[in-house]
Order: C-alpha cells, then structure tokens, then sequence
C-alpha cells in the first residue's frame, strides 16, 4: 500500500501541478478545448464541430470527458488537460492492477505502473490535451482484461467477466479514437495464440467481447449516423484508409522512424533497466516461459509492426505500446534488483554527477535572466528566471543526494531518482509562455481586452493556425476562418451542402463584405503575422490596430449611419 501512496504522489507533482500552471499550446489543446466548449453551448452532444462546423475528425468520448471537465472545473487549461490526465491514471492502474492479478505481486505491479508513468512519452502526453493518454487506458483494460481471460482455460464465470469487460474497454477505446481501438488488441491477441498453439480461441473469445463493444459503441454509432449520414464514410476513408496508405498529407514518414522513438520514448524509466546487468541466464529462461511477458511482447511488437507499415505515421501511435513494454522491463528490474546491482549504483552515480552539473548550469542560466544579460538578444526569456532556478534547484540538490548517499540500499537511490524527476516535472507549472505563438492565450486576452472585441457585434475572422486559439480566448464559436481551409475543409463544405453560414470565407468574400455599404457590424480580422493583412483593407478610413505580442488585430468599423445605403427588399 505504501508504494502505491507514493506513486501517487509522483503523479500529483509529474502530471498534476504542471497540468494547471502551464500555457496551453496550439492547435491541439485549444482545438478539443473548443469542440468541447461548442457541445456544452450547443448541448447537441452527438455531432462534434469546431467554430461551428461539422468536426469528423475523431469519436466524441474525449469531448465528453472535457465538456464535463469544463461544466466543473471551468474553462481553463486544467480542464482541458483533465482527460489526459483521467487516461494516464486509469492506464497505471489497470496495468497494475492486470500485473497483480496475474502474479499476485504487489511490487511488481507498482513497478510497472511507475515505469509507465515513467516513461518519456507518457510523461509528454499526459500533461497536454490530447486523446492518446485516454486511448491507452482504455487499450491497456482491453489487453488487460483478454489475457487475464485467457489465463482461464476453463469456461467460468471469471472467464466471462473478463471477457466482457475487455468488450467494453474496446468499446471505450473505439470512442475515443475509433477502429484502431480493435486493431491493437486483436493483433497482440492473434500472435499470442499462434504462438501458444491455442487455436480454439480464435473462435470462443470473440463472442465474449461482442456483447461489452455493442453496448458501449453503438448507441453512439447509430444516433450519429441518424443526425449525419455521412460521418461513417468520412471517418472510415479519410481518418483509416487513407490515413493508412496515403501518406501524402497525413504524416509521411520512413518505415523505421517509430523504432527510436519507441526506445527513446522509454526514457528516463529505463535507466532502470541498468538493473538486469548480472542477471543469471536461468533466470532469463524462467522470466520468458512467463505467459504475461509473452503476451506483453505481442502488445509492443504487433502494434510497432502496424503502425510502421502505414504511410503516415505519428510518435504518439505508439503509445498504447508503452504499458505491455512497462510489463516487460518491470519483469526485467525486478530480476536485476534480486541479483547483482552493481551496474545500477554505478549508472545512478553518474546520473547524480550529471543533474549536478546541469542544475548548477541551469541555476547560473537563472541568474543570469534575472540581471538581464540576455534582455537584448533573447527578449521572450524575460520572467522565465523563476522557472529555470527552480528547475535547476530540485537537479542540483536530487543529484548530489544521488551522489553523496551512493553507498545507501538501492531502495533509496531509486526513490531518490523518482522524487527528483517528479519535483522537477512540477517546477514546469512556473513555465512562462515566452510570447510565443505555440501559447497564444496570454496575448490573445490582452488583445480581446485591448481591443475590446465583443463576437456578439464584431464578426471575428482568423487565421486557421490560430482559429482554435482565438474562439476559446474570446469565448464565441462563431469566429470564422479566413483564406485557407486544411482541417477545416469537410466543416466547411459540409456547411454549405446544408445551407449554412460557410465556416471558411475567401479573401474575394471578405473584401465584398467589408466594402458592402449597407454593411453594420465591424470586421475584426487577428493574425500573428503583420504580413497577413490583406491589402483591400489598408486603404479603408477609421481602420483600428491593435497589438499584443506576436498577435495583431484589426477592426474595421461600419460606414456611420448617413452614408449607408439602404437595403434591397429581399
């Protein structure tokens, strides 16, 4: 019990602290923060849009959990996060609890589930808005569940349960993020049994998870069918098949490129594995007749291979591999810490040397900020000096800790490489936005103040890279796109098939608005880059500009009541 108590608390200060005093980066938090924020004044809860248009991109479960996030916690970017912080909880605990029930061991379940938690990439999705942190939760309880499933040979009512609960995980994990959700568990399912020659299971385990998919999935499946029939063929050409073979414009990228990133994405966790060093060969062979490490392998290799064969490819694809390879090296750990340990003293001496050194360095960064030496060249590091002193404190002290105690138990030296990485992973809540255009809200609340931009009488008009960003900083879907459509081409088009007020507006259709004469609401074009002007614009009289950062507005009033001309009847 204790070491899940201070588990815990690594996920309190690496997950949770950073998640609420950290800027929201574009696009992607503030595009789910958005679609979520649109459902909740919609209240149509079964079709996702963006700035009002119709969002195919991915099921709504991910929404649901920010919309109702928002509903509590308010719009903030702790709200936003909520759910990659909900997926990276659930995700440790079902591994651990997978591990427990299937070794019976409290330790090497709580192992695993901080070497998830562990893990680089985790760590790098569990603090931002995103739906792949759901999608391993949900995927690690699916995996979980058919092997503990599997382990009953026997038809029983535990192998029913599990056989059922890995249904509905599936059906979780399916609304979350759609087919690829039965994709991974039926790949790591399928060369697990051929390579264990149980082949009657191709046959029995399908029925068990029939039952949980349905009843998750399609209630949803249907009612967005019925309110937009041509969401099925949009999500399963473009965001599948296309996703998969064409990848052009999704990602391309070479066959091997998610290798490295799934062994550097181990990273700093597998430091750890500097355990197995001196392993006994027997000890090697009995850890691999394990059928949990069997079937951990099948979850990392099936998914690689998957995802390695598609045109487009992503680093984040490969997270639902991270909690079987977390079985995996906590297996190998847990056989290094019973054996010779001397390699793991020696490389966590050397990361001691090392956060010493690079705290002290980053420590005299710090100082430097603060008297300003670099207020010339590097204007944006300016406020950040609290952040890297911070920073470079928890380094300088957990390594010298790490290095002057080397001759404690390794108890202690590993909880003192955990502590230190959790306190230094908190200190990033300090992380100032740099005036940096990937976290926009600061200047874009100071130019709503500035310019006093009201959506309820000024038509707000965007760049797409900031469109997302701009809807949620003045809190109005109806901010509208300008000059370029990318994401935003199918809500676009689907938008005028149905009649309504189109999501993109080319420059030809902004320049006849604006110099409409019985035009009367203002034009507020923002942008980050003065470039982006158009030039029909610049010659009008009484044209306002407005500035914050790295972000320009510009409103163009109405002509004033006398000089309009009157409407044509319609």
């Amino acid at each position: 019990m204790k070491k899940f108590l201070l588990i815990a608390l690594f996920f309190v200060f690496a997950y949770g602290i950073p998640s609420i005093g950290r800027p929201m980066l574009k696009p992607d938090e503030f595009r789910y923060g958005e679609i979520a924020a649109e459902m909740l004044q919609s209240r149509d809860f079964t079709t996702p849009r963006l700035l009002g248009g119709r969002y195919f991109e991915k099921p709504p479960l991910g929404y649901w959990v920010t919309a109702g996030a928002i509903r509590v916690f308010g719009r903030n970017a702790f709200a936003v996060r909520f759910m990659s912080l909900l997926g990276t909880a659930g995700a440790a605990l079902l591994l651990a609890e997978w591990v427990r029930q299937s070794r019976r061991d409290n330790d090497l379940a709580a192992l695993a589930a901080i070497l998830y938690l562990g893990s680089g990439l985790i760590l790098g999705l569990g603090t931002v808005a995103v739906l792949d942190s759901l999608l391993c939760c949900f995927t690690t309880g699916t995996l979980g569940s058919v092997f503990l499933a599997l382990e009953e040979r026997r038809f029983s009512r535990r192998r029913v349960f599990f056989g059922l609960l890995a249904g509905v995980f599936a059906g979780l994990a399916f609304l979350t993020k759609g087919f690829i959700a039965f994709v991974i568990p039926a790949l790591t399912t399928a060369l697990y049994l051929v390579v264990e020659r149980r082949w009657r299971e191709f046959l029995l385990l399908p029925p068990l998870l029939l039952p949980g998919v349905l009843a998750v999935s399609l209630p949803w499946a249907l009612r967005i069918h019925a309110a937009e029939p041509d969401f099925w063929r949009y999500f399963i050409v473009e965001e599948h098949w296309k996703r998969f073979t064409d990848g052009s414009d999704q990602h391309p990228a070479p066959w091997w490129v998610l290798i490295p990133v799934l062994i550097g994405g181990s990273f700093p966790a597998a430091l750890m594995l500097s355990a197995v060093f001196g392993v006994e060969r027997d000890r090697w062979r009995a850890l691999l007749r394990l059928p949990i490490l069997r079937f951990a392998a099948a979850g990392v290799v099936m998914p690689l291979i998957f995802f390695s064969a598609s045109r487009g490819k992503l680093a984040t694809y490969i997270a639902p591999c991270f909690a079987p390879l977390s079985v995996l090296m906590a297996a190998a750990v847990a056989a290094g810490m019973d054996g010779n340990k001397r390699f793991f003293h020696w490389v966590m001496t050397g990361w001691g040397y090392l956060l010493t050194v690079g705290g002290a360095g980053t420590m005299l960064f710090a100082g430097a900020i603060r008297l300003e030496v670099f207020a010339g060249r590097f204007p944006e590091l300016a406020g950040s000096g609290l952040f890297f002193g911070a920073l470079g404190a928890v380094a300088c002290a957990g390594g010298v800790l790490m290095t002057v105690w080397k001759d404690r138990g390794w108890r202690t030296r590993f909880r003192f490489f955990w502590g230190t990485l959790a306190a230094g992973l908190a200190t990033s809540a300090l992380l100032p936005d740099f005036n940096s255009g990937k976290m926009p809200a600061a200047m874009l609340t100071v130019l709503h103040e500035r310019g006093r931009i009201d959506p309820k009488i000024d038509l707000v008009f965007a760049f797409p890279s900031s469109a997302h960003a701009v809807a949620w900083c003045i809190g109005e879907s109806w901010t509208r796109v300008y000059a370029s459509r990318g994401e935003f081409d199918y809500g676009d088009r689907a938008a005028r098939q149905h009649g309504e007020e189109p999501l993109v507006w080319e420059r030809e259709d902004l320049r006849r608005y604006a110099e409409d004469p019985r035009r009367r609401r203002p034009v507020v074009l923002i942008s980050d880059d003065l470039r982006d002007l158009p030039k029909f614009m610049a010659k009008y009289p009484g044209l306002q500009r407005f500035e914050s950062g790295e972000f320009i507005a510009w409103r163009l009033p109405p002509l004033p009541e006398r000089d309009r001309q009157p409407s044509s009847p319609r």
